[in-house]
């Protein structure tokens, strides 16, 4: 019985944190720290990450959802001058997010291309329940949340991290089901270094 109480005052206290650490995170990001960076390295990192998050934490061979990952990778996509920290939580939380949106058994797309202008762009698609049509200009609000248990601000902080990088984040309901999430990043950026 105490350590249930102990758990759960741990829990708690973790939850507050994480809640603080959020609104820091937003009121004051931290700057870029940029480097040559593979997205295609970040991803596959944040797959296995949300991969082990659907396994139950007391029995790791079960399976807690049944989501499927699909890649469709261009090849010829270059490094990018970005904060390896930040496109990676931009990242996990979309896809985290997916993962929340399926109910049951699911998919989650993860794409890249490159455009002709010089940007690369990242679409992460879910076949989730989509976001209601009149909430979807929404999203990126500040503490707009649909989850019982969200803060509302981790789609806000994805938007601000993008932006920090001169890229562009859009969301919008699929035909079919689900929702898709697209990031735009500039190949190259104005105070890049030297490729080594």
């Amino acid at each position: 019985m105490v350590k249930e109480i102990f758990l759960k005052i741990i829990k708690e206290i973790n939850r507050i944190e994480s809640l603080l650490k959020n609104l820091l995170n937003y009121a004051r990001p931290s700057r870029p720290q940029p480097d040559f960076i593979s997205i295609h390295e970040i991803l596959e990192g944040i797959i296995k990450i949300s991969e082990f998050s659907l396994k139950s934490p007391t029995e790791p061979h079960r399976i807690i959802k049944d989501v499927r990952f699909v890649k469709d990778f261009d090849s010829g996509i270059p490094k990018i001058y970005a904060d390896p920290a930040h496109i990676q939580q931009v990242f996990l939380n979309l896809v985290l997010n997916a993962i929340d949106a399926i109910t049951g058994k699911g998919t989650i797309y993860l794409k890249t291309a490159t455009t002709p202008d010089g940007y690369i762009q990242i679409q992460i698609s879910d076949t989730g329940s989509g976001i209601d049509p009149e909430t979807l200009n929404m999203v990126f609000n500040p503490f707009y949340t649909t989850k019982a248990k969200g803060t509302g601000l981790g789609l806000a902080i994805s938007k601000r991290l993008i932006e920090q990088h001169n890229g562009t984040i859009n969301v919008s309901n699929n035909p079919e089901g689900g929702a898709t999430f697209v990031i735009t990043l500039p190949v190259k950026q104005e105070n890049q270094e030297q490729e080594p």
